[in-house]
């Protein structure tokens, strides 16, 4: 994704949070959590750069008939449980888990996927 495509994105949820009256807010994520976040999992470029510029702290949007939670990078790692691995198990993927799947919000406990293989990140949901 270009850099003026996402600073164009983020202007857009920003917009969006505005508009609605939504709690939370999008700030640059501390730079020893995003480091520490980096360190631990396999996050593509794109998505660094989103928490670098816009890391969402609390926030909520309506999605579909439910609410959609973005994930902040300081919750990125830990969020990664009953997903990625198993409860209490974070040096073991879950049995048919993608290692390049990074889970950044969920849906109602659907959780909301980056594919960290592919330099766009494409962001998929597990139903």
């Amino acid at each position: 994704m270009s850099e003026q495509k996402l600073k164009d994105a983020i202007t857009a949820l920003r917009n969006e949070l505005e508009r609605t009256n939504r709690h939370g807010h999008l700030r640059a994520a501390p730079k020893s959590a995003l480091a520490k976040t980096e360190a631990a999992l396999p996050l593509p470029r794109d998505l660094i750069e989103f928490y670098r510029l816009a890391n969402p702290v609390n926030v909520e949007l309506p999605w579909v008939a439910e609410w959609l939670m973005l994930y902040s990078v300081e919750r990125l790692e830990a969020s990664q449980e009953g997903y990625r691995f198993e409860s209490g198990k974070p040096e073991e993927l879950a049995p048919g888990w993608n290692p390049d799947w990074i889970v950044i919000g969920d849906a109602s406990a659907d959780p909301i996927i980056v594919d960290a293989r592919s330099p766009e990140a494409p962001v998929l949901v597990a139903i």
